[in-house]
C-alpha cells in the first residue's frame, strides 16, 4: 500500500515538475492526445474500408481536427505574451474567462433548482385536478399529456 503512495506522490510530482502552473502546457499535453486519438481513429477507418458517406468515426475525426485546430490556434496565441501592450491584457482576459466560467456554473445551478421546482409544483399540480379515472386511463394507454 505505502509503494502505491509513494508511486502516485511521484506521479503528481512529475506531473506537477513537468507541467507545473501553465496553462500553455496543459494546451500542448491536450492538442497531442487529441492528435493520438485522431490518428488512432484514423487508422481504424482505413482498416474498415468502405463508404466515407454516413461514416461516424470520420465524422468524430472531423470533429477532433476542429479541436485540435482550436487548441494550436490558442497555443500560437501565446506570442502575444511577449508584447508589453498584449501581453497583460492577454492575461487579463484568460482570468476573465476563468471568472466567466464560475459565474456560468452558478447560473447552471440555479436553472437546474428552479427547473426541478417548477417540474414538482406541476405534477402536483397536476395530480390535484386529474381524476382517478382519467389517472387510470392514462396509465392504461400511456398517454402523458392531460387535456381537460
Amino acid at each position: 500500500m505505502s509503494t502505491f503512495l509513494h508511486m502516485s506522490y511521484l506521479f503528481r510530482l512529475f506531473i506537477y515538475l513537468f507541467f507545473g502552473r501553465d496553462i500553455w502546457n496543459w494546451v500542448d499535453l491536450l492538442t497531442m492526445v487529441i492528435y493520438v486519438i485522431i490518428v488512432i481513429l484514423r487508422a481504424i477507418i482505413i482498416v474498415r474500408g468502405g463508404d466515407p458517406f454516413h461514416n461516424r468515426l470520420l465524422e468524430i475525426v472531423s470533429y477532433c481536427y476542429g479541436f485540435n485546430t482550436m487548441f494550436l490556434i490558442l497555443r500560437f496565441s501565446s506570442i502575444l505574451e511577449l508584447s508589453s501592450v498584449f501581453g497583460p491584457l492577454q492575461l487579463a482576459l484568460f482570468r476573465m474567462c476563468v471568472d466567466l466560467m464560475i459565474i456560468l456554473v452558478q447560473f447552471a445551478f440555479v436553472v437546474a433548482a428552479f427547473s426541478v421546482a417548477m417540474a414538482k409544483i406541476y405534477s402536483a399540480e397536476m395530480s390535484y385536478l386529474m381524476s382517478n379515472d382519467v389517472k387510470k386511463n392514462q396509465t392504461a394507454n400511456n398517454v402523458s399529456l392531460y387535456e381537460p
